[in-house]
């Protein structure tokens, strides 16, 4: 039998691939999907330490969704957190990311090719943790004092941000750098002076073990921390269908998390997973509406807030290259999954975010 004729061949194939069957890989599929998530928990169970992704999680919902594909599921918590993480991404070792925002950024300056998915979470607060009886009410006082920080994460930029809105740089302090448990834990030795820190700081508190004089709850959001959802490009590229799938079903959980009147699920299943007190995640969550919290939405505040975190980042030398937001977020996917779950007008759009850098 003769061969087709190379003009034919390659037309016969154009449209085979156009169909889906002229390549094994338009209709593949992963083996397995690989997610890594910064674990903020501080007993047994692993846990992000938001509640849409904790929900994901613990109900299993990636499993059940790719069950029927045989496609396996695989978590990965990071007690180093973002650092780790970004090595993970670099060695491409990672198909989905969560990372906190200067985490995230400073991947993405380090030439990580990653795309921006959704928000995973926002508002998270910052405290200030000092020595009980220190008379330290404020940063003025801690002036040249030694302050514990976890450098490099979303922390880090989040006392910046605290930093720059009182008026003061990295200069006027002892920064030194202390992961979650190892900086309460100096705190409550007494080894350094203050500790800005996430809401562990209240445990610390109702333990007679800190005064908390500054923190960015009740504020207009600056200093508060964000979380993303990154997917590396090459798996986006090659599984568009697959991320799709993994970002609806980010939705689904930030819905579920943003009802009103699940208030005390989310604060139940953030103590099961963080292990804190019930009333100290309740303390975290006051004051705020869950659906401004778990907002997956890339909206005008969100974006601007990375992109000010960005260049905050850039003039302080803590990336090297700038990081323009508006590029690397991938709004595709996020916009479908609204629409299929109609969801499209549930979490307000918010337009402006304060730049503490001004």
């Amino acid at each position: 039998m003769a061969r087709p004729a190379p003009l034919f061949a390659a037309l016969l194939f154009a449209v085979l691939a156009t169909l889906g069957l002229g390549s094994a890989q338009a209709s593949e599929t992963p083996k397995v999907i690989r997610i890594a998530v910064p674990d903020a928990s501080a007993g047994a169970h692993p846990s992000s330490g938001t509640a849409a992704l904790d929900y994901l999680y613990t109900k299993h919902l990636f499993e059940q969704e790719f069950a029927k594909d045989g496609i396996e599921i695989r978590w990965a918590f990071f007690k180093n957190a973002g650092p780790a993480i970004n090595e993970a991404l670099a060695n491409e070792q990672v198909d989905i990311a969560y990372l906190g925002d200067l985490a995230a950024i400073i991947g993405t300056a380090a030439g990580n090719q990653t795309r921006l998915l959704a928000a995973s979470s926002r508002g998270l607060n910052g405290y200030l943790g000092v020595v009980p009886g220190s008379g330290h009410t404020s940063l003025e006082s801690l002036r040249g004092k030694t302050i514990g920080v976890w450098l490099g994460t979303a922390m880090h930029l989040s006392f910046e941000a605290m930093l720059s809105r009182q008026g003061f740089t990295d200069a006027d302090f002892n920064l030194i750098n202390l992961d979650g448990g190892a900086a309460l834990a100096a705190l409550a030795a007494k080894r350094v002076d203050a500790v800005w820190s996430a809401a562990g700081m209240l445990v610390l508190r109702s333990r007679g073990l800190a005064e908390i004089p500054l923190s960015t709850q009740g504020g207009d959001g600056a200093g508060t921390l964000a979380g993303t959802m990154l997917g590396a490009t090459p798996f986006v590229e090659r599984y568009p269908e697959i991320v799709a799938r993994l970002v609806r079903l980010q939705v689904e959980a930030a819905h579920w998390s943003s009802i009103p009147g699940n208030e005390q699920a989310v604060v139940d299943l953030l103590t099961q997973q963080i292990n804190l007190p019930r009333d100290i995640m309740s303390q975290e969550l006051q004051g705020e509406p869950l659906a401004q919290r778990n907002s997956p939405l890339l909206d005008s505040y969100f974006i601007q807030h990375l992109q000010f975190g960005a260049n905050a980042a850039l003039k302080q030398q803590l990336i090297r290259r700038p990081v323009d937001v508006q590029q690397w977020a991938e709004p595709r996917f996020l916009e479908q999954a609204l629409n299929q779950l109609n969801l499209t007008n549930y979490w307000q759009q918010r337009e402006a975010y304060v730049d503490p850098w001004h």
